[in-house]
């Protein structure tokens, strides 16, 4: 017979009477189950984690190595032409930036570059030399590397506060404008006008076609209803391998289609500001002419400000 205990289950040797295989078996398990009842040993339900060694010390690093030495031609030159500065952003006020009189003089044009995209440094200072140029140097526009009809919705909400800035930086498609420091930059603007100011916001570019296309569309429907559709089936050729409004192109662009297909949608497009009696050389949409000689293709990521 066996016995229990709380918990743990224990057997007593079987009796002598049993007789044949049958007790043989028997008394084997129960020697089986008396010894899982010895107290040295632990439970089948219990588990004892390994042990586990520590790991071992990674190795040191490679001492680096060391910077070559600046010729000092160069030293001279930064230390007789560096102009230290209290900071980058806009707001602060342009007492440190007064050496650019000097250095600009009576430019109409001022390039402003950055060493890395995306660099928050670089824009938030491109916009604080803007400021001072617009407030103590009586420049009235900022022109980008960006779309043209893109930006021409920046330049309206600068202008009229009309639209949301967020929305209209985003589609300028690039992702090195899509930052906080130029959606700052822009409201700046924006404020400068409000008050009175007149400043502008340009884009230089033609990269994405898409709303170009799209305005001329719009410009002949406008001027010229009769003529609409036979612009539009004129302009398919580009319309077809031209970006959507996030700035998306097919994956076969205009450069990609032979020479011929090329050729005839240049003659094409061009031949739109003859469609309509109304519309002369002098009034023919820039984008057509522009479009017709140079193939496109969308550059950048969906738009939202990073």
């Amino acid at each position: 017979m066996a016995t229990y205990s709380r918990g743990r289950r224990c057997a007593r040797p079987v009796s002598s009477r049993c007789r044949g295989f049958l007790p043989a078996c028997l008394a084997a398990l129960g020697s089986l189950l008396t010894a899982a009842c010895d107290d040295s040993t632990p439970p089948a339900s219990v588990r004892l984690a390994p042990v586990l060694e520590p790991p071992a010390e990674p190795p040191p690093a490679p001492e680096p190595e060391p910077l070559p030495e600046i010729p000092a031609v160069v030293t001279d030159w930064i230390e007789a032409n560096a102009h230290p500065f209290d900071g980058s952003h806009l707001s602060l006020p342009h007492t440190d930036l007064e050496f650019l009189r000097d250095l600009i003089g009576d430019a109409r044009i001022v390039a402003l570059g950055e060493n890395t995209h995306g660099t928050r440094d670089f824009f938030e200072m491109k916009a604080r030399i803007l400021r001072f140029l617009v407030e103590e140097m009586d420049f009235d526009a900022f022109v980008i590397e960006a779309t043209w009809p893109e930006a021409r919705r920046v330049d309206h909400y600068v202008r009229t506060g009309e639209g949301d800035a967020h929305t209209f930086l985003s589609a300028l498609y690039f992702w090195t404008w899509r930052t906080e420091s130029v959606l700052e930059m822009i409201e700046w603007m924006r404020d400068h006008n409000e008050a009175g100011g007149d400043v502008g916001f340009h884009g230089n570019d033609m990269q994405s076609p898409g709303m170009a296309l799209h305005n001329v569309r719009g410009y002949f429907e406008t001027v010229d209803p009769d003529a609409a559709p036979d612009v539009t089936e004129r302009l398919h050729c580009l319309t077809r391998v031209a970006n959507d409004h996030t700035g998306r192109s097919p994956s076969v662009g205009y450069d990609d289609q032979s020479e011929s297909y090329r050729t005839n949608c240049g003659l094409s497009s061009t031949a739109c500001g003859r469609s309509s009696p109304r519309t002369g050389s002098a009034t023919q949409p820039r984008a057509v002419r522009r479009l017709s000689k140079s193939p496109y293709r969308a550059c950048g990521s969906p738009p939202s400000i990073t």
